[in-house]
């Protein structure tokens, strides 16, 4: 800790009449409770972008990158799966894996998280 945030901390401490332990508990409380909110939103976020997708394709990841595989060397133009067009279900894949990382990912940071709070 710098010089300027003892200070700080000190004068804090008086002025709340708490000790400092208190307040950097408290503080960093704060901080693990609002990051945990924060984590909650994206995955919210990320689990809705996950099920369009899911809803979309009427599948799941593992199996609409199986159909994926399987087309790509016949794939045409006019090629679609579940009426989507190739191309943009190609684009898809790779955006439906990126929102599954990120989803993994985030619900891992959660979890950790999770251990901080007391």
């Amino acid at each position: 800790m710098t010089d300027a945030t003892t200070v700080i901390l000190s004068k804090l401490a008086a002025l709340l009449e708490l000790d400092t332990d208190a307040i950097l508990t408290q503080s960093v409380q704060g901080v693990v409770n609002d990051t945990i909110a924060q984590t909650q939103k994206k995955i919210s976020r990320l689990y809705l972008e996950h099920q369009r997708f899911q809803h979309k394709y009427d599948m799941s990841l593992k199996a609409f990158l199986q159909t994926l595989d399987a087309l790509e060397e016949d794939a045409e133009e006019d090629t679609t799966i579940h009426g989507v067009p190739w191309l943009e279900a190609v684009t898809d894949s790779r955006w439906w894996a990126y929102v599954q990382d990120d989803l993994a990912a985030e619900t891992a940071k959660l979890e950790q998280l999770q251990t901080l709070q007391t």
